[in-house]
């Protein structure tokens, strides 16, 4: 990809919260892939953790999607 195509698909990305959502979750994968090193059972432990909520999002309505969010935001607020 060029600098202009890169730019126009972060732009995409940055525009749609749900995009940005399942780009989090999924760099959390990549980094939690790193530490389960070689151990296949770990690996599949934390993507399936990943995976369920990547699941949790796209599979809701927009009511559901609104109280996930919502949860998550309180508890990140009260963990401060």
């Amino acid at each position: 990809m060029d600098c202009d195509e890169t730019g126009r698909l972060v732009a995409e990305i940055n525009s749609d919260p749900l995009a940005r959502i399942v780009f989090v979750l999924t760099d959390a994968l990549h980094n939690q892939a790193v530490p389960a090193g070689s151990d296949p059972a770990t690996a599949k432990l934390v993507a399936r953790s990943i995976l369920l909520a990547i699941h949790a999002f796209t599979d809701a309505d927009k009511q559901d999607a609104l109280a996930l969010l919502r949860a998550l935001r309180n508890e990140v607020l009260h963990a401060g």
